[in-house]
Protein backbone atom coordinates (compact mmCIF):
# COMPACT_ATOMS: atom_id res chain seq x y z
CA UNK A 1 0.00 0.00 0.00
CA UNK A 2 1.25 3.46 -0.92
CA UNK A 3 1.65 6.25 1.64
CA UNK A 4 -0.80 9.14 1.41
CA UNK A 5 -0.29 11.54 -1.49
CA UNK A 6 0.82 14.48 0.68
CA UNK A 7 3.32 12.22 2.50
CA UNK A 8 4.78 11.11 -0.83
CA UNK A 9 5.03 14.72 -2.02
CA UNK A 10 6.62 15.84 1.26
CA UNK A 11 9.30 13.14 1.16
CA UNK A 12 10.06 13.72 -2.52
CA UNK A 13 10.11 17.50 -2.06
CA UNK A 14 12.64 17.27 0.79
CA UNK A 15 14.80 14.91 -1.26
CA UNK A 16 14.58 17.12 -4.36
CA UNK A 17 15.37 20.24 -2.34
CA UNK A 18 18.41 18.54 -0.78
CA UNK A 19 19.59 17.57 -4.26
CA UNK A 20 19.34 21.21 -5.39
CA UNK A 21 21.13 22.46 -2.27
CA UNK A 22 23.92 19.90 -2.60
CA UNK A 23 24.55 20.82 -6.23
CA UNK A 24 23.58 24.48 -6.53
CA UNK A 25 25.62 25.03 -9.70
CA UNK A 26 22.70 24.36 -12.07
CA UNK A 27 20.36 26.70 -10.22
CA UNK A 28 22.99 29.40 -9.84
CA UNK A 29 24.05 29.12 -13.49
CA UNK A 30 20.46 29.41 -14.71
CA UNK A 31 20.02 32.64 -12.77
CA UNK A 32 23.48 34.00 -13.59
CA UNK A 33 23.23 33.26 -17.30
CA UNK A 34 19.68 34.62 -17.44
CA UNK A 35 20.86 37.85 -15.88
CA UNK A 36 23.93 38.17 -18.10
CA UNK A 37 22.04 37.38 -21.31
CA UNK A 38 19.31 39.86 -20.34
CA UNK A 39 21.84 42.60 -19.68
CA UNK A 40 23.55 41.79 -22.98
CA UNK A 41 20.22 41.97 -24.83
CA UNK A 42 19.41 45.27 -23.14
CA UNK A 43 22.72 46.69 -24.34
CA UNK A 44 22.45 45.19 -27.81
CA UNK A 45 18.89 46.38 -28.50
CA UNK A 46 18.50 49.72 -26.69
CA UNK A 47 15.22 51.64 -27.14
CA UNK A 48 14.14 50.23 -30.48
CA UNK A 49 11.86 52.51 -32.48
CA UNK A 50 8.74 51.56 -34.44
CA UNK A 51 10.31 52.03 -37.87
CA UNK A 52 11.35 49.27 -40.29
CA UNK A 53 14.80 48.88 -38.75
CA UNK A 54 13.35 48.77 -35.22
CA UNK A 55 10.67 46.22 -36.10
CA UNK A 56 13.20 43.95 -37.82
CA UNK A 57 15.49 44.25 -34.79
CA UNK A 58 12.59 43.41 -32.44
CA UNK A 59 11.73 40.31 -34.48
CA UNK A 60 15.38 39.27 -34.38
CA UNK A 61 15.49 39.86 -30.65
CA UNK A 62 12.31 37.84 -30.04
CA UNK A 63 13.57 34.99 -32.23
CA UNK A 64 16.89 34.89 -30.39
CA UNK A 65 15.21 35.11 -26.99
CA UNK A 66 12.78 32.27 -27.67
CA UNK A 67 15.53 30.11 -29.14
CA UNK A 68 17.66 30.83 -26.09
CA UNK A 69 14.81 29.76 -23.79
CA UNK A 70 14.31 26.55 -25.79
CA UNK A 71 17.99 25.66 -25.69
CA UNK A 72 18.37 26.36 -21.96
CA UNK A 73 15.48 23.98 -21.36
CA UNK A 74 17.58 21.15 -22.77
CA UNK A 75 18.97 20.82 -19.24
CA UNK A 76 15.68 19.12 -18.28
CA UNK A 77 16.73 16.11 -20.35
CA UNK A 78 19.71 15.30 -18.16
CA UNK A 79 17.76 15.68 -14.94
CA UNK A 80 15.01 13.28 -15.94
CA UNK A 81 17.35 10.77 -17.59
CA UNK A 82 19.66 10.67 -14.58
CA UNK A 83 16.77 9.96 -12.22
CA UNK A 84 14.92 7.45 -14.41
CA UNK A 85 16.42 4.27 -12.92
CA UNK A 86 15.83 5.44 -9.34
CA UNK A 87 12.29 6.56 -10.18
CA UNK A 88 11.36 3.24 -11.79
CA UNK A 89 12.84 1.19 -8.93
CA UNK A 90 11.19 3.26 -6.19
CA UNK A 91 7.85 3.39 -7.97
CA UNK A 92 7.74 -0.37 -8.42
CA UNK A 93 8.75 -0.92 -4.81
CA UNK A 94 5.74 1.14 -3.70
CA UNK A 95 7.60 4.16 -2.31
CA UNK A 96 5.44 6.63 -4.25
CA UNK A 97 3.23 7.00 -7.28
CA UNK A 98 3.94 8.86 -10.48
CA UNK A 99 1.63 11.87 -9.76
CA UNK A 100 3.54 12.64 -6.55
CA UNK A 101 6.86 12.51 -8.40
CA UNK A 102 5.59 14.73 -11.21
CA UNK A 103 4.09 17.22 -8.75
CA UNK A 104 7.44 17.65 -7.03
CA UNK A 105 9.30 17.91 -10.35
CA UNK A 106 6.86 20.56 -11.57
CA UNK A 107 7.34 22.60 -8.42
CA UNK A 108 11.11 22.25 -8.09
CA UNK A 109 12.39 21.93 -11.63
CA UNK A 110 9.84 23.85 -13.62
CA UNK A 111 9.30 26.64 -11.12
CA UNK A 112 12.94 27.19 -10.16
CA UNK A 113 14.75 26.40 -13.41
CA UNK A 114 12.20 27.15 -16.13
CA UNK A 115 9.88 29.88 -14.79
CA UNK A 116 11.99 32.07 -12.49
CA UNK A 117 14.89 32.66 -14.95
CA UNK A 118 12.39 33.71 -17.64
CA UNK A 119 10.70 36.09 -15.18
CA UNK A 120 14.05 37.59 -14.17
CA UNK A 121 15.22 38.07 -17.73
CA UNK A 122 11.93 39.60 -18.89
CA UNK A 123 11.99 42.07 -16.00
CA UNK A 124 15.55 43.11 -16.87
CA UNK A 125 15.24 43.70 -20.62
CA UNK A 126 11.57 44.36 -21.43
CA UNK A 127 11.48 48.11 -20.90
CA UNK A 128 15.09 49.01 -21.87
CA UNK A 129 14.62 47.34 -25.26
CA UNK A 130 11.61 49.50 -26.02
CA UNK A 131 8.83 46.97 -26.20
CA UNK A 132 5.31 48.23 -25.53
CA UNK A 133 5.26 50.32 -22.37
CA UNK A 134 1.78 49.32 -21.16
CA UNK A 135 1.74 47.11 -18.09
CA UNK A 136 -0.76 44.71 -19.69
CA UNK A 137 1.62 44.23 -22.65
CA UNK A 138 4.42 43.30 -20.27
CA UNK A 139 2.24 40.71 -18.52
CA UNK A 140 1.12 39.30 -21.87
CA UNK A 141 4.77 39.05 -22.99
CA UNK A 142 5.74 37.38 -19.72
CA UNK A 143 2.83 34.95 -19.90
CA UNK A 144 3.59 33.94 -23.47
CA UNK A 145 7.29 33.44 -22.78
CA UNK A 146 6.49 31.43 -19.65
CA UNK A 147 4.14 29.18 -21.61
CA UNK A 148 6.80 28.78 -24.28
CA UNK A 149 9.39 27.86 -21.64
CA UNK A 150 7.07 25.31 -20.03
CA UNK A 151 6.18 23.80 -23.42
CA UNK A 152 9.81 23.41 -24.50
CA UNK A 153 10.75 21.97 -21.10
CA UNK A 154 7.83 19.54 -21.37
CA UNK A 155 9.05 18.53 -24.83
CA UNK A 156 12.49 17.89 -23.35
CA UNK A 157 11.01 15.77 -20.57
CA UNK A 158 8.86 13.78 -23.00
CA UNK A 159 11.85 13.04 -25.22
CA UNK A 160 13.99 12.18 -22.18
CA UNK A 161 11.41 9.63 -21.09
CA UNK A 162 11.41 7.92 -24.48
CA UNK A 163 15.12 8.05 -25.38
CA UNK A 164 17.62 5.61 -23.94
CA UNK A 165 20.69 7.78 -24.54
CA UNK A 166 21.40 11.39 -23.59
CA UNK A 167 22.98 12.21 -26.94
CA UNK A 168 20.00 10.85 -28.84
CA UNK A 169 17.60 12.82 -26.65
CA UNK A 170 19.49 16.09 -27.20
CA UNK A 171 19.73 15.48 -30.94
CA UNK A 172 16.01 14.70 -31.31
CA UNK A 173 15.02 17.65 -29.13
CA UNK A 174 17.32 19.97 -31.08
CA UNK A 175 15.76 18.74 -34.31
CA UNK A 176 12.25 19.53 -33.05
CA UNK A 177 13.27 22.97 -31.79
CA UNK A 178 14.91 23.93 -35.09
CA UNK A 179 12.04 22.42 -37.08
CA UNK A 180 9.49 24.45 -35.12
CA UNK A 181 11.53 27.64 -35.54
CA UNK A 182 12.00 27.19 -39.27
CA UNK A 183 8.37 26.39 -40.02
CA UNK A 184 6.82 28.53 -37.28
CA UNK A 185 6.79 31.56 -39.54
CA UNK A 186 9.84 33.32 -38.13
CA UNK A 187 12.31 32.18 -40.76
CA UNK A 188 10.23 30.73 -43.58
CA UNK A 189 6.76 31.79 -44.66
CA UNK A 190 4.34 30.34 -47.16
CA UNK A 191 3.32 32.78 -49.90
Amino acid sequence: MYPLFYEQVAVLFVRGWRHLVRSPAVLALHFLISTLVSLFLSAMYPELEMDIVGVVAKVGFLTFYLLWIALTNLSAIEMFMSERAVFVAERYSGAYRTPAYLTVKLVLDFALLRVLPVCISACIFYYPIGLRAEESAFWAFLGITLLFSICTASLSVAIANVANDFGVAVLVNGFFIIFYFIFGGYISQAD
